[in-house]
């Protein structure tokens, strides 16, 4: 088998974890990376296309026939609300995500990402966009996915002028951990040059066919490089005696003053240009990446470049500022070439969090001409199955900081992930981000220090970041409820929001978290504030015994006592048998829309129960405030513009259902969305 055609919601049975693995991401490059989750666990495997090749002939995965999956577009709306927020150093970092998708997946961008961005504006701000504001959200993203679109097509250009490589049968090339040898040319039926390259990882060799325009294209962008080792630049004095004091730096801190002192370059850049041609791309990058480092950390980096280097005037045994890139680079390529590996070595994979250890070292015995290296996974369930890697390959990745050493202290003293723990970690911050709690590095830290404890069950405090989404004084905390399994599964079962006023009164409520429909940390809120959400949840047809389901508001009942369970009853509106007609309610409250959209969006807000911006006429007026929806009455409570009361005379009615007929509407399953 040479090439399989392999798509999302694809199934793969494996042998090794005796489970089926379906595909849910693929990032397009020349070997592709699949991303596949287990059917009926967490379990996360990441594979590059090559390896499910691999594993096909080797008989320990076989194809199952699947309908294709539909698109993920959770993952995708998370992508279009990152994109409406970006600044200019996260829409660099989004190029990159939106040139890995499916084009499936980019054309389903491209239709809404104007209005999910929106939306995620709204939800945040609880208040519909202007017009001015839309334009210039939309003026943004279009922007952002025409300039995208021109980077691609640049890249294609710049790679057809490149110049042709003079390839040779027997010549390496080098992509990641994987070396391939040309073993001949030949052409395709339509007579086109093709290159064959020979994989000898797997079993005898496998034979991979490449047009040559590709394979030259990938060359001279840097994705596969032909195997050699690129001899150090030789430095001046000064540069030699800045290197010798920049060795006494930790490594970890590299990425820092490089980019510190590019920031520092572009600056005087900019001081000596017009007002026009100013950049701030390395600033920006250098401000983002310093978040990441403690404060007296950036302090001692950035006087480590002051010292030693100069902007405007040359100083002596100094270097101009942007040298120290090059002069850190340098340090790095020796310290690869002269570090030696020896066998117990532990080194971690950051993209997995798994951990190998060196268990044999064959001298100059790898294809490229380096060491080989055996080395076996530890704190993995992969039995005895080791891995050959080239010392090559190992001094490229700890350069380009995907793997670290583990010294002997760091493995006594920090427990590492697992890597079935490490998808784990990954699947609960997808789900506290889903939940609107967001991306927390003090929350993921309490999360992974949960996966580790040996309890059963964990609770970890969530903090809620965003106070301007809460009634003015209130404050409110999210206590996450964690369960393990025999089999060391970790899930997110439920959670309690806790939420107190301004007078002091404390209000909590637990809510259950399943797959899907969950109810959001802001539609908790807007609960234990006295509003009322719309919920889906199944009904049970209490005459035929069918199950079905529909659409209810609930409302926290807190005029009677608490459940045993320490909960508020709910009070259930039936959006078809209690008769709930949004529309109907928002037309007797003579709200006025710019278009079809805005209304839209402001139903959607009053049904999860925010504090929704409005216009409505009043005494043949149009009035800017607020609406609160009140399904009992079925009518919208109005405030003006500082939250006072108003009254509409046409809306005053009674509700119409009995409290007997509002009971025959509560639903005989637990709530979900």
């Amino acid at each position: 088998m040479q090439d399989i055609q392999i798509s999302i919601g694809q199934q793969f049975y494996s042998k090794d974890y005796d489970e089926t693995l379906q595909v849910h991401s693929i990032r397009e490059q020349p070997n592709p990376k699949i991303y596949l989750s287990g059917t009926s666990s967490n379990r996360e495997v990441t594979l590059y296309k090559s390896d499910i090749v691999r594993l096909l002939n080797e008989e320990r995965l076989k194809e199952v026939n699947t309908p294709k999956k539909s698109l993920n577009t959770d993952i995708l709306n998370s992508f279009m609300g990152d994109l409406a927020w970006g600044n200019d150093t996260e829409m660099n970092r989004l190029k990159q995500v939106y040139l890995s998708f499916s084009p499936q997946e980019r054309d389903f961008v491209d239709k809404n990402a104007v209005r999910e961005g929106a939306n995620s504006i709204e939800e945040v701000f609880e208040k519909v966009l202007s017009k001015d504001e839309k334009e210039k959200l939309e003026n943004k993203i279009n922007n952002f996915l025409n300039t995208v679109k021109q980077m691609e097509t640049t890249e294609q250009k710049e790679a057809k002028q490149q110049p042709t490589i003079d390839l040779q049968i027997g010549q390496k090339l080098h992509y990641q951990e994987d070396v391939f040898e040309v073993t001949k040319f030949a052409k395709d039926k339509n007579g086109q040059d093709m290159v064959i390259l020979k994989d000898p990882s797997i079993g005898s060799g496998i034979e991979i066919p490449w047009y040559r325009s590709k394979l030259e294209e990938v060359i001279n962008n840097g994705q596969y490089k032909l195997a050699e080792i690129n001899p150090i630049k030789q430095m001046n004095t000064a540069e030699q005696e800045v290197a010798e004091k920049f060795k006494e730096m930790p490594k970890e801190l590299y990425p820092l003053a490089k980019a510190y002192a590019l920031s520092e370059d572009q600056e005087f850049d900019n001081y000596n240009a017009d007002w026009g041609n100013t950049k701030s791309d390395k600033i920006e990058a250098y401000k983002a990446l310093k978040q990441n480092f403690p404060e007296e950390v950036v302090k001692s980096v950035e006087k480590m470049v002051d010292d030693n280097t100069y902007t405007q005037s040359k100083e002596v045994n100094k270097v101009y500022v942007a040298n120290i890139v090059g002069i850190l680079d340098n340090i790095e390529q020796q310290q690869s070439q002269n570090n030696d590996v020896k066998v117990g070595q532990k080194f971690q994979f950051k993209e997995s969090n798994s951990v190998l250890e060196v268990v044999k070292i064959d001298k100059n015995a790898h294809r490229d001409g380096s060491d080989e290296l055996t080395m076996k996974p530890i704190g993995v369930n992969v039995g005895n199955q080791e891995f050959n890697w080239s010392k090559l390959a190992l001094d490229t990745a700890i350069k380009e900081g995907k793997v670290v050493e583990i010294t002997q202290q760091q493995a006594q003293s920090s427990p590492q992930l697992s890597e079935q723990q490490s998808n784990q970690l990954n699947y609960l911050k997808n789900q506290v981000k889903y939940l609107g709690l967001g991306e927390d590095t003090k929350l993921h830290k309490n999360l992974e220090n949960a996966i580790l404890s040996p309890e059963d069950k964990v609770t970890v405090r969530a903090d809620y970041n965003y106070p301007d989404r809460l009634m003015k004084g209130n404050t409110v905390s999210f206590d996450l409820n964690l369960t393990k399994t025999e089999q060391g599964g970790v899930f997110l079962n439920s959670y309690r929001a806790n939420l107190t006023t301004k007078n002091g009164e404390e209000r909590s409520q637990t809510f259950k978290v399943q797959k899907e429909n969950n109810i959001t940390a802001k539609e908790a809120i807007n609960l234990l504030e006295g509003r009322s959400v719309k919920i889906e949840h199944d009904v049970v047809n209490k005459e035929t015994g069918e199950l079905s389901r529909t659409e209810s508001f609930i409302k926290l009942n807190m005029k009677e006592p608490k459940t045993d369970y320490g909960n508020y009853k709910y009070e259930w509106y039936n959006k078809n048998a209690y008769g709930v007609d949004i529309d109907n309610i928002m037309q007797k409250s003579n709200l006025t829309f710019a278009n079809d959209i805005e209304r839209e969006r402001t139903k959607k807000h009053l049904e999860k129960g925010n504090i929704t911006q409005v216009t409505f006429q009043q005494e043949n007026r149009q009035i800017q405030g607020f609406a609160v929806l009140n399904p009992q009455w079925k009518m919208l409570n109005l405030y003006d513009s500082t939250m006072n009361r108003l009254t509409i005379q046409n809306q005053l009615v009674k509700p119409e259902v009995t409290q007997s007929q509002q009971k025959n509407n509560v639903p005989e399953h637990s709530i979900s969305r």
